[in-house]
């Protein structure tokens, strides 16, 4: 009996690692504000986990069959003809082909992309998929979608004209994190604690009581600094910092070297002249 039960927990684990989906790493460029940053690693949903990223792979589910000749795309057991999100991305069909709600007018001139009763301008997830507007991320580069197009909480009105950026309630004029990505607007300006001061030239960041030398959350945001990574690019900022320096450090030692074996050769030079 023991032995059917653990002949049967393996055949469904089999059976489950084949249809789930995993995540693929994917390199590109992206925009976050004006900084261009290269080769961020972001999690792209590669159904048969071949590490080729659904939306590049000709036979997303790796049973032989390409999409345009398959007839169930994700391998889920529901055919393409009824499967709301044939890739199963998580995204429905309808919103990946710009009409969320499948009603004929493309979401960019629908009032109510979902058609759930509820208008996009006052509503907190226009396509209905579970993630609010404002933590929408396309290009999982940690910028929401609304926030990159300058609309943060995806109401039509550009933050810049907005009152209230995120829609939360507290104006922008009271609200410590307009965009409500958990990043205070203080922090994203260069001054954590708002003294003042720019971090920079700021010995504690936070104004917590402890300097920023020994402190391991400078901007308390409750992310270490060890592991905080603006840039997205698997490398923590400290790590990069530490690089940069030792970089800066060798070109010293270089720089160094070059103009000892400068003044060794003009020694050289002068007692050759002497001897003549």
């Amino acid at each position: 009996m023991k032995n059917l039960l653990m002949v049967l927990m393996v055949a469904l684990a089999v059976l489950f690692l084949s249809v789930a989906p995993v995540k693929a790493q994917e390199e590109t460029n992206v925009n976050v504000g004006d900084t261009n940053v290269v080769n961020v690693n972001i999690n792209a949903l590669d159904t048969d986990g071949d590490g080729i990223p659904n939306d590049e792979d000709a036979d997303m589910d790796g049973d032989g069959i390409e999409n345009a000749d398959d007839a169930d795309d994700d391998n889920d057991g529901t055919s393409d003809a009824e499967d709301l999100d044939d890739d199963n991305d998580g995204v429905s069909d309808a919103a990946e082909d710009g009409d969320t709600d499948d009603d004929g007018i493309l979401d960019e001139a629908d009032a109510d992309d979902d058609n759930d009763g509820t208008l996009d301008a006052k509503d907190l997830d226009d396509d209905n998929d579970g993630t609010p507007d404002t933590a929408e991320d396309e290009d999982y580069d940690g910028v929401s979608d609304a926030a990159e197009d300058g609309d943060t909480d995806d109401d039509g009105i550009l933050d810049e004209a907005d009152a209230d950026d995120d829609n939360d309630g507290t104006s922008d004029a009271g609200d410590l994190d307009d965009d409500n990505d958990g990043v205070s607007d203080a922090a994203e300006d260069g001054d954590t604690d708002d003294d003042g001061i720019l971090d920079e030239e700021d010995t504690d960041d936070d104004n917590d009581g402890v300097s920023d030398e020994e402190d391991l959350d400078d901007d308390n945001d409750s992310e270490l600094d060890a592991d905080e990574d603006e840039d997205f690019d698997g490398v923590s900022d400290e790590e990069e910092d530490e690089m940069e320096d030792e970089e800066e450090v060798e070109v010293e030692e270089d720089e160094e070297e070059g103009g000892e074996e400068d003044d060794v050769e003009e020694e050289e030079e002068k007692g050759e002249e002497d001897e003549e």
